[in-house]
């Protein structure tokens, strides 16, 4: 496994990260914006090192595909913080307004930033992620109950979608992962294909929830924050009406400062596009899907799946077409309904029950391209989970 002697150099290295990040962020003022610069470069180069790290040490390609990406979502939010909303040890001053909520001095400090480093959706923060779900008032105990619970029902009903059967290999050969020859499917390829693409996401939904509940746990246990800033990971699945509902309010917004931020900064600062008018708005949409992109194709490539066949750019540059196509049909209606007395306007309920079945039928074109090349690896998909309880069942019967 990934327990060997190489593991201290891993170890070192994420020091090293997380000492450049908070001496960046106490000692650096705000309008240093060079010297700030350079410490994000050199972050990129420990982030470049730790991925590499971890590619050599764990031999699970599941995990690997799992630490890989969280080296760039840990660079991405260190960068964020340091260059764009350009924190400094003002902001854990005790005053009001206070944007980070962190005790004041400069020892409270130096713990702080480590804690916003990981705190994707900056909860508590004036940076917090759009969306967010509101936090339920809990007491610890019930906090800790209901995560403990959650986590452990998502992990069997995962255990159990991995422990299936892997797919025919026909399903899911390269030409079936298309997007335009659609007419050449054949009537199992597209029930597979509507099956996968559920089942798909389902698991992603639920891996991730166990990994966010087991850090919860393990975050409000040993005090490093309290329950009422661990909002609830995903929101709720009515809102996912459209596409850019799916991706704005329903799943999770771990990722989202981080990527409208350098989306701004690149869109702003670098294309010199006007903020405000309709180009902004698109280019930034195409950036920010475009990291994202790049950060799921690190996960593609420590899984084993050759660049040339690495679907997930695809997938999520697909995802920014398909709002700019809502957007226009959207801008259309309106502009047709506007002043048409015969113009019948469907019920809410009737136009997000549409609006659902375009979001799934547009997840069931497009996840193939990002889905199908996984699995046509000799993976194991059992090999996910550390422990499996379905498979140990089946073993004593």
């Amino acid at each position: 496994m990934w327990l060997n002697n190489q593991t201290a150099t891993l170890h070192l290295l994420q020091l090293a990260f997380e000492i450049i990040f908070v001496s960046s962020v106490l000692l650096l003022p705000r309008k240093r914006t060079g010297a700030r610069l350079a410490s994000v470069t050199v972050l990129s180069a420990l982030s470049y090192a730790l991925e590499q790290g971890c590619l050599r040490l764990i031999t699970n390609p599941h995990w690997r595909a799992i630490a890989a990406p969280v080296c760039w979502i840990q660079l991405l939010s260190a960068s964020d913080i340091v260059l764009i909303e350009r924190a400094s040890s003002v902001d854990f001053l005790p005053q009001t307004g206070n944007p980070t909520g962190f005790p004041a001095g400069n020892r409270v400090a130096v713990f702080g930033a480590p804690l916003l480093l990981w705190n994707l959706r900056r909860v508590g923060t004036r940076w917090a992620a759009k969306n967010t779900p509101p936090v339920p008032q809990q007491k610890l105990v019930n906090f800790v109950c209901q995560q403990a619970a959650t986590a452990l029902v998502a992990y069997l009903v995962l255990d159990i979608l991995v422990s299936a059967p892997a797919p025919d290999a026909a399903l899911v050969d390269q030409q079936k992962e298309t997007l335009w020859n659609m007419q050449a499917l054949s009537l199992e390829d597209v029930i597979f294909r509507v099956i996968g693409t559920f089942s798909f996401w389902v698991s992603i939904a639920l891996l991730l929830l166990v990994m966010s509940n087991f850090v919860a746990l393990l975050s409000v246990i040993f005090g490093c924050c309290g329950p009422e800033e661990c909002p609830p990971l995903f929101g709720p699945l009515t809102s996912a009406t459209s596409i850019r509902q799916f991706w704005g309010a329903t799943w999770h917004q771990c990722l989202r400062t981080g990527l409208t931020g350098h989306a701004n900064l690149v869109a702003t600062s670098i294309f010199g596009v006007p903020r405000g008018t309709t180009l902004s708005v698109y280019v930034r949409l195409f950036l920010v899907f475009f990291l994202s992109g790049l950060i799921h194709h690190r996960s593609d490539i420590a899984v084993g799946i050759e660049p040339s066949n690495a679907g997930s750019f695809l997938f999520f540059s697909l995802q920014a077409l398909g709002i700019m196509v809502e957007d226009g049909f959207q801008a259309f209606v309106d502009r047709i309904s506007s002043g048409n007395r015969i113009w019948i306007r469907l019920p809410k309920r009737s136009t997000s029950v549409l609006g659902g079945l375009w979001l799934f039928v547009f997840l069931v074109w497009t996840t193939p391209t990002w889905l199908y090349p996984r699995q046509r690896l000799d993976v194991d998909p059992a090999m996910l989970l550390p422990v499996s309880v379905i498979q140990t069942v089946l073993d004593k019967s």
